[in-house]
């Protein structure tokens, strides 16, 4: 994980992961998310689209996250995680 978020880091300050989380609430898989692809929206969240900034890219195609919160307890965990699925038909992170 380090060898792929080290290059986002040194050029633009900064990298994007997308962490999916176990029934029980613990760390399952954790993704790279390029830069390029996702910006910082005005209530905390953020945008994410593989065509951000390319000719076909379309805002509908937007998914937005939730920034990371490590502490949340696994009842409310599980509870943000069913209504991901149920909105986009599956974890978002």
């Amino acid at each position: 994980m380090l060898s792929e978020i080290a290059p986002s880091s040194g050029i633009f300050e900064g990298f994007a992961l997308r962490v999916l989380y176990r029934a029980n609430g613990e760390t399952g898989s954790v993704y790279r998310i390029p830069l390029k692809n996702i910006r910082a929206t005005q209530d905390g969240r953020w945008r994410y689209n593989w065509r951000m900034g390319e000719k076909g890219y379309k805002e509908a195609e937007d998914i937005y996250f939730r920034a990371y919160t490590p502490n949340v307890p696994q009842p409310e965990r599980a509870k943000i995680i069913s209504e991901e699925i149920r909105e986009h038909k599956e974890q978002l992170g």
